[in-house]
């Protein structure tokens, strides 16, 4: 699963979770692929806004610990936003145990299917193809060596995305989007992130 409106799923999910900070690890790992292990890494400098830069302290292989460009809007609100409230004064992320269980809980209150932190990542992966970057591109900002595994795993296109890259390549207009539905409820400061505000 991955969020497929990063910006209204990505805003819900952020804002369903429940506990101060953690809601701004979150949009950490939407913003930039970082690993799990990579966010309890991460420190209040290694976001440069001004150079438009993230180091992600990955570790699990030499391709892990990289900068990631920040190009895109929502990338720099969401950045923003971590400086602005994340918990830590150098360490960005206080400890948060059981993730996994507080992920599930915080989607069903957002109203969308289970994501895990992978899935954040995929997330990232499928809204950098989205705005056209290539694999060769996407894979490095990932941590990956190649673009294997956005191919098998990471990148795997839906139905609807293979629809929306024919009708670009063919130059066919896309169709008209169908109305948004209504934004849930969320903890105060997800309405940062809402659809209209983007």
């Amino acid at each position: 699963m991955f969020l497929v409106n990063v910006d209204f799923d990505g805003a819900r999910a952020v804002g369903a979770v429940p506990t101060a900070g953690r809601p701004m690890r979150v949009a950490f790992i939407l913003a930039t692929s970082a690993e799990w292990g990579a966010t309890e890494r991460a420190l209040r400098d290694d976001i440069n806004l001004e150079a438009a830069t993230v180091l992600v302290r990955g570790t699990k292989r030499s391709t892990r610990w990289r900068t990631i460009p920040i190009v895109f809007p929502l990338q720099q609100k969401y950045l923003a936003m971590v400086l602005e409230k994340a918990a830590g004064k150098t360490i960005l992320f206080t400890r948060w145990t059981n993730y996994r269980r507080d992920l599930s809980a915080a989607c069903r209150r957002a109203g969308i299917e289970h994501c895990s932190p992978n899935d954040l990542r995929r997330t990232f992966s499928h809204w950098m193809s989205d705005q056209g970057v290539p694999n060769e591109v996407i894979a490095p900002m990932m941590g990956h060596a190649d673009t294997r595994m956005l191919s098998r795993v990471y990148n795997r296109k839906t139905p609807e995305e293979l629809a929306r890259a024919v009708r670009r390549a063919a130059g066919l207009p896309e169709p008209a989007a169908p109305p948004a539905s209504p934004r849930p409820e969320c903890l105060p400061g997800c309405s940062r992130l809402s659809p209209a505000s983007a």
